[in-house]
């Protein structure tokens, strides 16, 4: 999706490799433990985690609007916070859907709790 919005081929490769070496510690009275690796996603604390997710947000809303286009939807999304307005009822099961299947393609999960 990066390079689809323009970020250079080399730029992508080296931040893969940057990614790929990144550690989480904790520090703790002047103490470095590990922290463990990011469960899902990319490690917090990186910078280009926030342009993914902003690309991945990009890519939701060209999907949404393929999938509904009628002129009563307002989509809003930036970084991991998407929203929708419809009236149509069976129009917001298709934008769900619509919505799992991307963030399943993307490797991410919506969260049931919160949603």
């Amino acid at each position: 999706m990066l390079l689809h919005l323009g970020v250079p081929r080399p730029l992508m490769k080296q931040w893969m490799k940057s990614i790929g070496k990144m550690q989480r510690v904790w520090l703790i009275q002047d103490e470095v433990l590990p922290a463990g690796g990011a469960s899902t996603g990319f490690p917090e604390g990186d910078a280009w985690s926030v342009l993914v997710m902003v690309a991945i947000a990009n890519a939701w809303c060209h999907c949404i609007r393929n999938h509904y286009s009628e002129r009563d939807l307002v989509l809003s999304a930036y970084a991991d916070n998407w929203a929708w307005l419809v009236q149509d009822k069976q129009a917001r099961v298709t934008i769900f859907h619509a919505t799992a299947e991307l963030t399943s393609q993307a490797g991410l999960s919506i969260d049931r709790r919160k949603t």
